[in-house]
């Protein structure tokens, strides 16, 4: 990074002491070679201004686009959209584990029987083929996905509001975490507090932007002293692919990512996962801890999503590996 200007662009230079390799580029391995002395990225955070820069030349690549706006470009042979990681994104409603009401298991069961992954999937990214239903913790077309315990997630009203009465739920209010300027994840608040009201549980949806939500996230303090209740996350399947990465199903309490699970069963999986001598192995083990957080309810998953990328036609050797690389990008 040569230079950067907050909130509005920052720009990369071309360093000739840059490593080349003969072999080919396969993701961040392989060979890199910079065809191009200078990147430029400029931050648009209106997705109709984004599509109006690209359209009129301004930029030439468009790296989430809005799927409500493909149509303005889907034939047109100036460019060209793809899908930025084939994987897809995995989304991830995360409750806290610390405080009430999700420190009782019985309510956090009721919300996995109760969330109906196609309601958040049309909010977010709407039709096209874009979402993808996968009732599994590690993400669906990847190595350790199985499944396993996934009939939990039933989309059971009548189900999910017994197990509220039974939980003996107090009224405790639960706080949504809800960043507008995500337009994902604010969907899938919105969607959220439907389910969760048609329950029987109380919500309390608290607006904020991405950078406050994700101070937020952090306090240990209970709802009625600006504690939170669920959150949203999504991110690059390879993060979420195994045991080993996957900070969704570290269950070792306040060392855990926000949320603060604690389940030394997972955590025992996540060790023997770890010291396994075989890939088949490995996914036997994936599938108990799969079973087990479909049951302790870590947090619940929501589906996975593709992120379509567009870039003008002129740009050729694009590497789609879930961010923007820009080795071996050359540009007519």
């Amino acid at each position: 990074l040569t230079s950067c200007v907050v909130d509005h662009k920052a720009h990369a230079g071309h360093f000739l002491d840059r490593l080349r390799r003969g072999n080919l580029a396969r993701g961040t391995a392989g060979g890199k070679v910079a065809h191009i002395d200078r990147v430029e990225w400029k931050i648009i955070p209106d997705a109709s201004t984004a599509m109006a820069a690209l359209q009129s030349g301004a930029i030439d690549w468009y790296e989430t686009a809005s799927t409500d706006l493909l149509p303005l470009v889907a034939y047109n042979p100036d460019f060209t959209g793809v899908s930025l990681d084939p994987s897809g994104y995995p989304i991830i409603l995360r409750l806290n584990h610390a405080v009430a009401p999700f420190n009782n298991l019985a309510l956090r069961r009721a919300v996995i029987t109760a969330v109906d992954q196609s309601l958040f999937l049309q909010a977010t990214v709407g039709e096209g083929g874009f979402g993808q239903e996968c009732k599994s913790f590690f993400p669906c077309g990847t190595a350790m996905s199985t499944g396993a315990g996934g009939e939990a997630m039933t989309s059971d009203l009548d189900a999910a509001r017994k197990l509220v009465e039974e939980a003996g739920y107090d009224g405790t209010p639960v706080v949504i975490l809800t960043p507008t300027d995500n337009p994902i994840v604010n969907a899938c608040c919105l969607v959220l507090d439907e389910v969760l009201r048609s329950i029987g549980l109380k919500t309390d949806v608290q607006t904020m932007d991405i950078a406050t939500m994700i101070q937020r996230r952090t306090s240990t303090e209970p709802v009625t002293n600006g504690g939170w209740s669920v959150f949203f996350a999504y991110g690059e399947s390879a993060q979420f692919s195994n045991p080993a990465t996957h900070i969704g199903l570290r269950a070792d309490g306040r060392a855990a990512w926000p949320g603060w699970p604690e389940n030394a069963r997972l955590q025992e999986l996540r060790l023997q996962w770890l010291l396994a001598r075989s890939v088949v192995e490995q996914k036997e083990i994936a599938a108990e801890m799969e079973h087990e957080s479909f049951s302790f309810v870590p947090y619940v998953p929501v589906g996975q999503f593709q992120q379509p990328t567009v870039y003008r036609s002129t740009l050729s050797d694009v590497i789609h590996i879930g961010i923007p690389v820009f080795w071996n990008l050359r540009k007519a």
